[in-house]
């Protein structure tokens, strides 16, 4: 494992992705709907309309919907 340049620690290896195991499909549109969510976030955020810290909240709950509808009724195309 590489030695991160600041902390002079071994980095450790994340777990897989929730989506390593999922429909590629569904991989690419939960790519495209964090993108958009994402820059809705930041967006709202130069306008104003959001504090910063609301940003990783949004983030989470939206994360956590997608995921758990997927887990608990996946849907076949």
């Amino acid at each position: 494992m590489p030695i991160h340049p600041i902390r002079r620690t071994r980095r450790r290896r994340s777990s897989a992705p929730r989506t390593a195991d999922a429909d590629p499909g569904y991989a690419k549109d939960l790519e495209l709907i964090l993108n958009g969510v994402i820059f809705g976030f930041l967006g709202r955020f130069t306008e104003g309309e959001i504090d910063v810290t609301g940003i990783v909240p949004g983030i989470e709950r939206t994360v956590f919907w997608l995921t758990a509808a997927y887990e608990e009724k996946p849907v076949n195309r």
